[in-house]
């Protein structure tokens, strides 16, 4: 649900440039994917819970499949949001911190992709945790750098606000 309210105050806050379009969006899909990764509970296999035999399921039930569905796109939305809020960060000039969220896409994307090896719930839970950590660094640094650089709808000679902008471009 944080994501979800995150994307909106993001989408809000960034009206233009790269990534005005496509990181409000990627957060709220990881959100949803999340909110459905958690309500649909995934199938008994390799050995968890405790009792169940070794390897995968030969059978997948609806709710396991719904399960895998919504964690791969929270997953992949969140390794994407990571390389678009890259490319806004290099265009504005801030090349260190593009440098960090490619590493936090290629880490969340390598651990996603090592998710099914033998310590891989543990990868799993350690590179996502740090994606989620970047993304929420990236959308409160995005949101509070908007918030200041604002102009003041009491200034003198200020133009009112529009709340409902477009993006001008992607």
């Amino acid at each position: 649900m944080l994501l979800i309210a995150a994307s909106a105050g993001l989408r809000r806050a960034i009206s233009a440039g790269p990534g005005c379009r496509w990181a409000p969006r990627l957060l709220a899909i990881a959100g949803a994917g999340f909110i459905g990764g958690g309500i649909f509970h995934p199938d008994p296999s390799g050995g968890f819970p405790p009792g169940t035999p070794p390897g995968a399921s030969a059978i997948s039930s609806w709710h396991g499949v719904l399960h895998q569905v919504s964690g791969s796109a929270a997953f992949l939305a969140l390794i994407v949001f990571c390389f678009v809020v890259a490319r806004r960060y290099r265009a504005t000039g801030q090349r260190a911190t593009a440098v960090c969220s490619v590493a936090a896409g290629v880490l969340c994307a390598a651990g996603v992709a090592t998710g099914g090896g033998p310590h891989g719930t543990l990868t799993l839970f350690i590179v996502v945790s740090i994606a989620l950590l970047w993304a929420s660094f990236t959308t409160a640094q995005l949101i509070s750098s908007a918030t200041r650089s604002a102009p003041s709808p009491t200034a003198a000679g200020a133009a009112p606000v529009n709340r409902y902008s477009r993006c001008s471009m992607s």
